[in-house]
């Protein structure tokens, strides 16, 4: 999910990261309300040695608000969804969206790379559950 789709969220001054977080959550709210979600599935980097405070902030968040809609939430590593989808673990950003494009069919949408993420993570899941 783009950060910068949130109200208030794409200006170019820096925001703390609690807030920022706080901000995300209420869109989360604002999107579970409109869509009615089942399941919540994302990826979680992987190989990052050394401590990222404000993605373990939203990481420890996360729960407590799947829970409170009811709903399960779903870890797939970067590394598995991009082996899935782009046939390599470390394939590139680009590589990443036209793979999708190439299995969805929305071929020239322009989207971001966090959104063409999102949607990655979401096609490995309802593969996985078909």
């Amino acid at each position: 999910m783009a950060a910068s789709g949130v109200a208030g969220l794409s200006s170019s001054r820096k925001l703390a990261p609690e807030l920022r977080i706080f901000h995300l959550v209420e869109f989360l709210n604002e999107l579970a309300d409109q869509r009615n979600p089942q399941v919540m599935a994302l990826c979680q980097p992987s190989g990052i040695n050394w401590p990222v405070p404000s993605l373990d902030l939203l990481m420890s968040s996360l729960p407590g608000w799947s829970s409170a809609w009811r709903f399960p939430q779903l870890f797939y590593t970067t590394q598995l969804v991009r082996t899935a989808i782009a046939g390599h673990p470390n394939a590139s950003r680009d590589h990443l969206g036209y793979a999708i494009m190439l299995l969805l069919g929305p071929i020239g949408q322009g989207r971001s790379t966090h959104e063409w993420e999102a949607v990655a993570v979401g096609h490995y899941h309802l593969n996985l559950v078909a």
